[in-house]
């Protein structure tokens, strides 16, 4: 998920909606979409913290 949010990250939007995880409800764990989830904001208040 990373990757795919750099391009936004880049632009510094004030706000970043997201809508995560659905996909993987099937084929993972509650503890590995949790820490995707938590990752990918991470890595989205390093790349853009002034972005709520």
């Amino acid at each position: 998920m990373e990757d795919f949010i750099k391009p936004t990250t880049r632009k510094s939007p004030d706000k970043i909606i997201l809508h995560v995880g659905t996909n993987d409800l099937k084929n993972s764990t509650p503890k590995v979409i949790t820490d995707s989830i938590l990752n990918l904001t991470t890595q989205i208040k390093e790349d853009s913290p002034n972005s709520m």
